[in-house]
């Protein structure tokens, strides 16, 4: 199974929460990805299939394809084709030359934007094979806009000259030539060879090395592959990956001569985000309640709400909250019940105005150890409901613990029908 380890989460286009976090989950993504195209690829496809689906809605489609294209990707490349299309015509991404194709997946959001992973094994080291994509990628129907060059990676942003709606990323990033790799270490006067899983292009040792006595000793140990074949505290190390070892700089050099005299390979893995032509409004459908953490004041989730998106994080200073409620009363009904709410609870309402179509309400305890913001208005995603956006802070007391919140529930005055508000979290 090859291990890919590739920084392209930043390189991903996308909107919105759901889309940053996606772009942070490629990384591993990618990595399971790959391995479809080796073996009988069952497990690895269904974990692989788990991962693209990280951040994603539940609405999220996703297939992989290994050993192939996916066989929407064309009609995603070329939306206004015809059978009459001529076959030169048909936009395409660029294969890599001498290149052997691994895998593909497909990731169909609800509102109908797709993205497409592709990734290939070439055969050449990465420099020329980070030549031969700009340039691949840099002549119509394709242009390069931007790129990032670090030490062994190479990525290119590109769009199609076509159409501004398509776009995406190649990485290009060279492969472990090897399984594992040696090193020679002394111990209790006697030296040991400890084989060491390679999974990087060049390994972390995951310990800290000094020069002593004219040689390198292993001073403290951490997380690593070495370590974890059985590096220890004190050792002495003799060669890395067949090299004599005098100093620290002799480790880091031998552990980047990896593969030397071996066979290359590199990478190339296209990230393509296709945006749709007509953009799709799917039918929303209101889900199953979240539930709030034990010591949200229940008062706060009016009866008939529906909790569909909490946070919250307990720091030294206390307890900060941010909770998106749904509920089929009318925008003036709900802010005329949280008005009510609030003066039962004792709370001061600093701010009672309008922000654009919504009402904006500011509240806090006589010694500001809760403080919080209600933003009521219609939901963006169906009219039929009102959404209420939710802020809160409490502060922690000074024996410890929270400030203690009003949590008693006021008799809803709207005409609020539903699930009753989520059960505690634990």
């Amino acid at each position: 199974m090859q291990r890919w380890s590739v920084p392209a989460g930043r390189w991903i286009a996308g909107r919105g929460a759901r889309a940053r976090l996606a772009r942070w989950t490629v990384v591993a993504t990618i990595a399971l990805t790959a391995a479809c195209g080796r073996g009988d690829g069952t497990d690895d496809q269904a974990l692989t299939d788990l991962f693209l689906r990280i951040g994603e809605s539940v609405g999220a489609d996703v297939v992989t394809t290994p050993g192939a294209l996916s066989p929407e990707l064309a009609a995603a490349l070329n939306p206004e084709r015809t059978d009459q299309t001529p076959k030169a015509d048909l936009l395409t991404l660029p294969q890599p030359p001498q290149s052997k194709l691994l895998g593909s997946a497909r990731v169909t959001r609800a509102d109908g934007e797709q993205l497409f992973f592709i990734m290939y094994e070439v055969e050449r080291d990465e420099p020329t094979v980070s030549d031969a994509m700009r340039g691949l990628l840099d002549e119509t129907p394709w242009q390069v806009v931007g790129g990032q060059l670090n030490e062994g990676v190479a990525a290119y942003r590109f769009q199609s000259t076509r159409s501004a709606d398509l776009q995406g990323t190649a990485v290009v990033q060279p492969l472990p030539a090897s399984d594992e790799f040696e090193i020679v270490v002394a111990r209790d006067g006697k030296d040991r060879t400890i084989k060491v899983p390679r999974h990087a292009f060049v390994p972390v040792l995951g310990a800290e090395l000094q020069t002593r006595d004219g040689g390198v000793v292993v001073a403290r140990t951490g997380a690593g592959g070495a370590v974890a074949a059985g590096l220890q505290q004190g050792d002495r190390l003799r060669k890395v990956a067949g090299k004599d070892i005098t100093d620290t700089a002799g480790v880091q050099a031998a552990l980047r001569s990896l593969g030397e005299g071996k066979a290359v390979r590199t990478g190339v893995i296209y990230i393509v985000q296709v945006a749709p032509t007509q953009q799709i409004e799917p039918i929303f459908a209101l889900p199953g309640p979240r539930p709030l953490p034990r010591d949200f004041p229940r008062f706060l989730a009016l009866n008939g709400s529906v909790p569909i998106a909490v946070q919250w994080a307990t720091q030294e200073a206390g307890t900060s909250y941010q909770v998106t409620l749904l509920t089929r009363a009318s925008a003036t009904d709900v802010a005329t019940q949280y008005r009510s709410a609030l003066e039962q609870q004792g709370l001061r309402l600093n701010a009672d105005q309008a922000a654009g179509f919504a009402t904006q309400l500011e509240f806090a305890s006589a010694d500001n150890g809760t403080v919080g913001t209600l933003s009521i208005d219609t939901f963006e995603q169906d009219e039929n409901y009102t959404a209420v956006e939710l802020q809160l802070q409490i502060a922690r007391r000074s024996g410890g613990g929270a400030a203690p919140a009003p949590t008693s529930t006021p008799p809803a005055t709207g005409t609020a029908t539903g699930t009753a508000t989520g059960t505690p979290a634990r």
